[in-house]
């Protein structure tokens, strides 16, 4: 899995896993029921591989940050030291 900014593009088989749910202090949509979520919560559960859901010592989920989202936290580090008068 990668964790990618809303902004890039996606493999089509990929999965947005944010979705808006509250504007300017209200709630959009309807949200879902409690039915829906433990069907979801089972369905993704299902997708991925039995060694990872073991309770104890499960294989570990190899996540990855997009190469658009490192270098963004990079520039916003930068700026942070910029600001604080430091340098990397």
């Amino acid at each position: 899995d990668v964790i990618a900014s809303a902004d890039e593009p996606t493999l089509e088989e990929a999965d947005a896993l944010l979705t808006e749910v509250m504007k300017d202090g209200t709630r959009v949509g309807v949200p879902p029921s409690l039915d829906e979520l433990r069907q979801r919560c089972a369905r993704e559960l299902k997708r991925m591989h039995t060694t990872h859901r073991h309770i104890r010592s499960p294989d570990e989920y190899s996540v990855t940050v997009s190469d658009v989202l490192q270098a963004r936290q990079q520039c916003a580090k930068q700026d942070i030291l910029r600001k604080m008068g430091n340098s990397e």
